[in-house]
């Protein structure tokens, strides 16, 4: 068997890098309100949350793309409602019966979901230096 050419990956100069610090608070956000354990209103706070973030950073692509990621998992949590796996739902504890259904989510629906979302949550609940962990020892 012939072995195939390396892969040359090859960007175009330019482009904006993500801030760290926005990176880090988008990170804390889906660790502190998607993780394995979830529950509607933390869903809700992070897509919120998600919503603020992008607003503050959309002017690196790589950013946006990491949003985009965000909200359709965060957004598809929260309409799941069951828990499911090692997925648990504090607010819906319990199984549906049969085998799971797979879902299948748009980013569309999830950018209305989290805009529903963000319309819905406290401006002051979604405070982005609570969830920036550069900003802990400061």
């Amino acid at each position: 068997m012939a072995e195939a050419p390396e892969v040359q990956i090859t960007f175009a100069p330019g482009g904006q890098k993500p801030d760290a610090g926005a990176v880090a608070q988008l990170r804390r956000t889906m660790t502190d309100c998607v993780g394995v354990v979830r529950n509607g209103p933390d869903l809700r706070l992070a897509l919120a949350r998600i919503a603020a973030l992008e607003t503050a950073h959309g002017n690196s692509p790589s950013f946006l793309n990491m949003c985009a990621t965000a909200t359709l998992i965060a957004a598809g949590a929260l309409m799941r409602e069951e828990s499911r796996g090692a997925h648990e739902r504090l607010d819906f504890p319990d199984t549906d019966p049969g085998p799971g259904q797979r879902s299948f989510l748009h980013l569309g629906e999830a950018l209305d979901l989290r805009a529903q979302c963000a319309a819905e949550i406290d401006p002051t609940e979604i405070d982005l230096t609570a969830t920036d962990p550069t900003k802990e020892n400061a």
